[in-house]
């Protein structure tokens, strides 16, 4: 991971790699979204979501794309 997470939400797609979004540096909320392939051991930066989140969900969608809901973007 390129920059460490807490409070994220990881969801594996389809091809097998893993989206790493949101969370926490444990200061402040992350906008920040990182996709994880386990074949290649390679953690890719994508570019920042929106919105800041922490302790959200996220569901693959049928089409691939996924949904964040939920979350707050300050930390309690």
């Amino acid at each position: 991971m390129n920059e460490p997470h807490s409070g994220h939400s990881a969801t594996l797609l389809k091809d097998g790699r893993v989206l790493v979004a949101g969370g926490s540096d444990d200061v402040k909320p992350l906008k920040s979204a990182e996709i994880y392939d386990p074949e290649s051991d390679v953690w890719t930066v994508l570019p920042d979501m929106l919105e800041l989140r922490f302790g959200q969900a996220a569901v693959l969608l049928d089409d691939g794309r996924v949904l964040m809901v939920g979350g707050a973007g300050d930390l309690v």
